[in-house]
């Protein structure tokens, strides 16, 4: 066999198991000029139709995608009974149940647990255990699993019960706050003891606790991530790329930098709480500002408090606020704060 028939058979051989490993999808059902109004959760540029599909099965919660051919830009979603369709020119929308797809055994996932699906060359595969002691949401997402409540152990020792993010911003978020309807009491009657060891309900809305999140900041390097929802509907976020907490003799002081996103001038209002230390209701309330309620990171101009009274749409110092991304100390109807290991 000379050296060109042997080129030959090897470039074919390699086109084979390339053919049996390619994820190919069918797009099903388009609605031309249609746009509907759901939660993006990420957002791509210059890419094609059939793309955009593999980016949304790849991407855990997606349920849907909205497509411009002519823009070549892809919106995965996340969608929920009160989202609605648009009449938008150019826009396409799918939604995945009417997708089909071949030639990838691992999807959707067929792995229980904190197991990923692992892809052979010649249509077969096999699961492989990513995090059998997650420390993070972060090692949670590697094993592919969904949003929810899991176990963690924080350096690879204490164990606590933590609410994993897998939807936003690629997923491998840790949520440690969590409010939107004002059912659980985060003022009136708590204590330096609640905030510090948590409370609330992961089905409801809850406080993680600071030990643990100055525990979790101790040993590895996060970014913080707020997600808000206005009184009127409209969604922003902020992320930061440093965020850290000190122990309990520092009162938890607050390291944060590196502002992004979508929640204006208040994004940056946030900054006045680095290097500032927790306050818990009741104490020390020469530092809050306008009089505001609730345990926060206040300093002498405190233009951000996730933790005040829940009073959505209200013009008051004491609510929820995130001043700056309007003009007035308005009251928010959602937040939620979360890190993510670096």
């Amino acid at each position: 066999m000379n050296q060109v028939e042997l080129t030959l058979i090897c470039t074919l051989t390699y086109l084979l198991i390339l053919s049996k490993c390619r994820f190919d999808i069918q797009i099903g059902s388009l609605s031309e000029n249609t746009y509907r109004n759901s939660h993006v959760i990420k957002s791509y540029d210059n890419i094609g139709l059939k793309m955009c599909g593999r980016r949304c099965l790849h991407q855990k919660s997606c349920s849907a995608i909205n497509y411009n051919p002519a823009l070549l830009k892809c919106e995965l979603l996340f969608e929920t009974s009160e989202d609605i369709t648009l009449t938008v020119q150019d826009f396409e929308y799918s939604a995945i149940d009417t997708w089909s797809s071949s030639n990838n055994p691992c999807y959707p996932n067929p792995c229980p647990g904190y197991e990923r699906c692992v892809k052979t060359q010649i249509d077969g595969y096999y699961c492989q255990n990513v995090a059998p002691r997650p420390r993070d949401c972060t090692d949670l997402q590697l094993a592919g699993v969904p949003s929810g409540v899991y176990t963690i152990y924080i350096n690879g020792g204490m164990n606590v019960s933590i609410y994993c993010d897998m939807m936003i911003d690629d997923g491998g978020w840790l949520v440690f706050q969590n409010r939107y309807d004002g059912s659980i009491d985060f003022q009136d009657n708590r204590t330096w003891s609640d905030y510090k060891n948590g409370f609330g309900l992961y089905s409801s809305e809850y406080w993680l606790g600071l030990e643990y999140i100055y525990l979790l900041t101790r040993y590895d390097q996060y970014m913080l991530r707020v997600d808000l929802e206005t009184n009127d509907r409209v969604f922003l976020y902020a992320t930061y790329t440093t965020f850290k907490l000190n122990n309990e003799a520092d009162k938890y002081r607050m390291t944060i930098n590196g502002y992004n996103g979508t929640a204006g001038e208040g994004g940056k209002g946030m900054m006045f709480t680095n290097n500032q230390t927790f306050t818990s209701p009741g104490t020390d309330t020469s530092r809050t500002f306008y009089g505001q309620l609730g345990a926060w990171w206040y300093s002498t101009y405190t233009f951000v408090n996730l933790n005040g009274q829940y009073m959505p749409g209200v013009n008051d110092w004491k609510s929820m606020i995130w001043y700056r991304y309007q003009t007035k100390a308005v009251g928010m109807k959602k937040t939620s704060m979360k890190i993510k290991r670096k």
